[in-house]
């Protein structure tokens, strides 16, 4: 592997069982980032520990014991410069965990810029709860520009959807439907609508369209025991970028042999490290550009302002 490439590795965990099963496979798999999801608290650390890596976990709730996380090698080339943690409100059950990805040039030094890496689990209930979750990410690409997402959306996306009648189990049918007035339940891919319409970039896809590979579109869940009757394997498991920092990836994989740890498979993206350098960089440049247009305008308009209120004193002055 070239060392100007950059591997970023997402995985649902099941429920953070046979975790050290779990690291083994990402040590072997030797990431520079790890996403992970389902893991329970304390994990994150574990794993980082035993493969040199720093961890970001989100925060914990009352709702499930269930946790995102961020993973970056110690001294590579990706580091975390800040995490957010009012953002971990965001998802109603699990809560997101959401960082800014710094980069480090050849001699090992900060570039200007990050870009925010979010990991993202899913209800796996209640449609209309994933929604109001997805809603959210349009804030994110409208407040940093230069976004990458990590998750389990617990539903496929626009076009990849499973024909209801295979659908025979009726709760898994209420959790992978909406009701449309008039029409009765129709498949939910809100989530990807809700991104796509944002301006994010399914990377899968992406990766399909340039190569003419259709291997990243390879489904990620729904084998296995305990599934029958939900409609079949599917690509509920997914990665967006915005547009910019999308160009900056040049491969994305489906990784099959490892249904024996988790109820779904990883995926394992890579990217150009100088165009991640460039993408954060110009995302830095365009909000910097933005706060100085936005601050030079508050200016000019303060002047108008208190030349008017000058005026208006010295016509109300008394004569002489």
């Amino acid at each position: 592997m070239s060392s100007n490439t950059a591997r970023i590795l997402y995985w649902t965990t099941e429920r953070g069982d046979d975790l050290a099963e779990t690291t083994r496979i990402l040590d072997r798999l030797n990431p520079d980032m790890v996403v992970l999801s389902e893991l329970q608290a304390g994990q994150a650390t574990e794993i980082g520990a035993a493969l040199g890596m720093d961890d970001h976990m989100c925060v914990g709730t009352k709702v499930t014991p269930h946790r995102n996380a961020v993973l970056v090698r110690h001294h590579g080339p990706l580091f975390i410069q800040r995490e957010h943690a009012a953002e971990h409100t965001r998802a109603l059950r699990i809560p997101m965990v959401n960082v800014e990805l710094g980069l480090r040039d050849e001699n090992g030094e900060p570039v200007p810029g990050t870009i925010a890496v979010i990991g993202h689990h899913a209800t796996f209930y209640g449609p209309t709860l994933r929604q109001i979750e997805a809603e959210w990410f349009s804030r994110a690409i409208q407040a940093h520009g230069r976004v990458l997402v990590f998750g389990d959306f617990n539903e496929p996306p626009v076009g990849e959807e499973p024909a209801l009648a295979r659908i025979t189990d009726q709760a898994h049918l209420h959790d992978r439907t909406h009701y449309v007035h008039g029409v009765g339940r129709v498949p939910d891919h809100r989530a990807d609508e809700a991104l796509t319409t944002a301006g994010f970039i399914d990377l899968a896809r992406h990766i399909a369209a340039l190569t003419g590979d259709r291997r990243p579109l390879a489904p990620t869940a729904g084998y296995g025991p305990g599934t029958e009757g939900q409609g079949g394997e599917l690509r509920i498991d997914r990665a967006y970028a915005d547009p910019v920092t999308a160009e900056a990836f040049t491969g994305f994989e489906v990784l099959d042999g490892y249904e024996d740890v988790s109820d779904h498979r990883p995926l394992l993206a890579t990217a150009d490290l100088d165009a991640l350098r460039g993408a954060a960089i110009t995302g830095a440049a365009i909000r910097s550009e933005a706060r100085e247009r936005k601050a030079g305008w508050r200016a000019k308009a303060r002047a108008v302002r208190h030349g008017a209120e000058e005026a208006a004193r010295a016509a109300a002055a008394p004569a002489g």
